[in-house]
């Protein structure tokens, strides 16, 4: 259940850094980390060790 969260977190991350570069501002580092980290977490719970 904890991992519904993750691609939420991800997706809204990820379009905040994007729509603040775009508006020709510096984007927030703590919304590209988390971002980063979020996409990170999701990969790692799909891995193939969890299904043997």
């Amino acid at each position: 259940m904890d991992m519904v969260i993750w691609p939420f977190v991800f997706v809204s991350s990820v379009v905040y850094a994007i729509s603040t570069s775009i508006k020709d501002e510096e984007p927030s580092i703590k919304h590209v980390m988390l971002a980063s980290i979020s996409l990170l977490i999701i990969l790692a719970g799909t891995s193939p060790l969890m299904y043997e």
